[in-house]
């Protein structure tokens, strides 16, 4: 019996044949490895193999026999005992005829691209194009972020973060900004400090772009930090064009006898650096000399953007409260920002907390920072409704262009005071509306339709501003009235305080050429405290009011100088200790009003259509769940809207954790798109030195813009304006004194609607 292991043997000499042989044995080498196959599944019985007189014999199962001779001659024996002779192979034929046309293939891969050809002549010039707009007004011209996802880095010293920008111009500026936050512990009277550099060198001209973090006792507080500035050399050596490295770092504080405490940059949160190439400041820019295109016709664009809550944003004691998109339509003009809503610091002595408006990044620099404060030496917690607002056409010395700008309301401690527990918008609405506002009108030009004529004044600090009587001379703002058929209208905004007194009161008013206004009411606020010798806040007010006429008679054409005042309150017989602007920025805003037409202008362009309504007498009004001043506005058009501001004074008294609400009413209903316009008045006087219930009446706005109530739409036509006194949403009704020892007032204005794209 043949087994399986005999297998191997066989084909090894089938293969030595195949190499041995010629090419003639290879069809009959193939049967044998066939055979090979089938003796592995099947037993055989006798010899499988021979080889006898030289010849290879081959026998499978005793059927068929293969036998392979010497002479290359190949024998094949069947069962029956026939034997057949296949032959050597024989002579190559003729080739056969063509076959058909095989099917098309697929087409094959695009092959690569062939070698450049020759440069063609050059062409013919086209002609010159229209001239483009001034390169300046766009702002940027290139820019790049970089951001890290929780940088979360504890490097005491060195280098944080890296960032690249390739400057295109030799002129040109770069602006530098991070966005982070910063942190030092585990040290008393401390101090480490972060700075950016240029290729390796810190910025020269105009100087460093730093900040510094210090503490005097051991907290551990992650601090959000907005660092911004231009720079156009580093290290004495001007930014040429090309690749820029800059680099944020860390370091100990000069003066600190080179120790390194524990520093801590970008937990938790998105970190960027933002690189932007601008153009150098023109040094020659007239502040309000830019004159509009010709044919440019003034259309009010502004956006009303509406919060009926801060949500998680209220108790906000440093960075980003709110931001919002605005539209810039054109070059020449200027932004006008205004804030309205409740603020208020608690839970500190002697602390100072700032609202300031950020533009793209950077507070206002021109005219001034749009920004205001509350200083308090008592741990008092009192919200009231307070206004912010001011004009700007440059942030970080560069001119606001056209496009798409950031608007952001931001909050922090005041220069030189520890951080306070501040909150923003409690308990009533709050609102920011953006205006793009045309500089002020040149007589030579768009005389043929209305454009405004205005003049902004901001007072960084006023010297004289613990004066208790007579002018502030540093508060002079001048404009030029192009007609006697108009008004003008007075807004100013700044901090007030009357301390150290009982049963006391002073009086802030506006003279116009030294003259207090007569035609219609003076423009004034007055601030009250009783039983409250050691309050001592310093809060943002608002006096305005639109004045015809003083004692000289109405106000013509020409030239006036218009002045904030302090003195004495009506049925007081002395001063007492009052202060004005402190640790804020204050503003005077003046404006040509003219007055109003029957109806709109035929051709269809915008023409202002006011009102305004003013008490012969102060208010002073208890009344509470019901209306207490009222105003007739007739409107003209069916798509414009009103907007409306109520200016007084308000107060809540005898409680010491109580608050009430003022709001404006339509035809006897609150507004219902885009919300309501109101304020509140929230006080916790249990906390404070004194913690009893004390009086304290201040001036306040109750402003805002509405399409209308429940109904729709304002339509055209006489509606009545009211001021209503209410409790806040839950809470009992206390008692309140309303327009108290001052001019109460509403002034009314039919515009158009917002502008479509504005983004919240």
């Amino acid at each position: 019996r043949t087994k399986a292991p005999q297998q191997s043997a066989v084909c090894t000499t089938a293969k030595q044949l195949r190499t041995d042989a010629s090419m003639k044995f290879q069809f009959v080498l193939c049967l044998i490895a066939a055979v090979c196959s089938l003796s592995i599944a099947q037993d055989i019985e006798g010899p499988a193999i021979s080889t006898e007189g030289g010849s290879l014999k081959f026998m499978s199962q005793g059927d068929v026999v293969f036998e392979a001779g010497q002479g290359g001659s190949v024998m094949f024996t069947t069962a029956g005992g026939q034997e057949m002779d296949l032959g050597l192979k024989g002579e190559k034929g003729e080739p056969g005829p063509e076959g058909p046309m095989g099917e098309q293939g697929e087409p094959g891969t695009q092959g690569p691209p062939g070698p450049q050809g020759l440069q063609g002549l050059q062409g013919d010039a086209g002609p010159q194009g229209e001239q483009g707009e001034d390169g300046a007004a766009y702002g940027v011209i290139a820019w790049n972020q970089c951001s890290w996802q929780n940088l979360n880095l504890g490097t005491d010293y060195g280098l944080l973060a890296s960032c690249r920008i390739n400057k295109l111009r030799n002129e040109t500026w770069l602006r530098i900004s991070w966005n982070g936050n910063l942190r030092i512990t585990r040290c008393e009277t401390c101090c480490m400090r972060w700075y950016f550099t240029i290729d390796g060198l810190e910025c020269s001209d105009p100087g460093p772009i730093d900040a510094v973090v210090f503490q005097s006792r051991n907290y551990h507080i992650v601090r959000q930090s907005h660092l911004t500035s231009v720079c156009r050399a580093a290290g004495g050596r001007e930014l040429t064009a090309g690749p820029k490295r800059v680099q944020f770092s860390v370091q100990d504080c000069p003066g600190f006898g080179g120790f390194v405490y524990d520093a801590y940059t970008g937990w938790n949160q998105v970190s960027k650096i933002i690189l932007e190439e601008i153009p150098p400041r023109d040094e020659t820019f007239p502040e309000v000399a830019v004159r509009p295109p010709p044919g440019f016709v003034y259309l009010p664009n502004y956006c009303h953007y509406f919060f009926p809550t801060l949500a998680g944003q209220t108790e906000r004691n440093l960075g980003t409260i709110l931001q919002v998109t605005f539209t810039k339509l054109h070059p020449h003009t200027v932004l006008k920002v205004t804030w309205e809503g409740n603020l208020r610091v608690r839970s500190c002595t002697n602390c100072c907390s700032q609202w300031w408006i950020n533009i793209d990044g950077s507070p206002c620099s021109a005219y001034e920072n749009i920004a205001t404060s509350i200083s308090s030496a008592a741990a008092y917690d009192i919200f009231a409704p307070t206004t912010l607002t001011g004009v700007c056409y440059e942030s970080a010395d560069l001119a606001i262009g056209q496009g798409q700008h950031v608007i952001e309301l931001d909050v922090g401690n005041c220069p030189g005071s520890r951080i306070a527990n501040s909150a923003t918008g409690l308990l009533s609405t709050s609102r920011l509306i953006v205006e793009e506002i045309p500089r002020p009108r040149d007589p030579e030009v768009n005389l043929t339709t209305y454009h405004p004529l205005w003049s902004h004044c901001a007072i960084p600090a006023i010297p004289e501003g613990g004066s208790d009587e007579g002018p502030l001379p540093s508060t002079l703002c001048t404009i030029n009235k192009t007609t006697s058929e108009s008004g003008l209208r007075v807004a100013f905004n700044g901090n007030l305080r009357l301390t150290d007194c009982s049963d006391c009161c002073m009086r802030w008013f506006i003279t116009i050429n030294g003259k207090e206004c007569t035609d219609p009411a003076p423009i004034d606020g007055v601030l009250y405290t009783i039983d409250a010798e050691a309050v001592n806040i310093h809060r943002g007010s608002t006096l305005a009011g639109i004045c015809l006429g003083t004692d000289d008679g109405p106000l013509e054409e020409g030239a006036y100088d218009v002045m904030l005042n302090v003195g004495m309150c009506e049925g007081f017989n002395e001063t007492y200790n009052a202060f004005t602007g402190f640790n804020a920025v204050s503003t005077l805003n003046l404006e040509e009003l003219p007055t109003s037409l029957a109806a709109p202008p035929d051709d269809g362009s915008y023409y202002p259509n006011w009102a305004q309504c003013v008490t012969e007498s102060p208010l002073n009004s208890n009344l509470t769940n019901e209306t207490v001043m009222e105003c007739t506005f007739s409107k003209q058009s069916n798509d414009t809207v009103l907007r409306v501001a109520w200016e007084g004074n308000v107060a809540v008294e005898d409680c010491t954790a109580c608050c009430m609400r003022w709001f404006i009413t339509i035809n006897d209903e609150e507004c219902a798109d885009p919300g309501p316009v109101d304020a509140a008045i929230w006080q916790d006087l249990t906390t404070g030195p004194l913690a009893q219930p004390f009086d304290l009446r201040r001036p306040g706005t109750v402003a805002g813009i509405c399409r209308g109530g429940e109904a729709g739409w304002l339509s055209p036509g006489e509606h009545t304006i009211g001021l209503s006194v209410g409790q806040c949403d839950g809470l009992e009704s206390f008692s309140v004194l309303t327009g108290y020892n001052s001019v109460s007032r509403f002034i009314i204005e039919e515009i158009p609607d917002q502008a479509p794209d504005c983004q919240q």
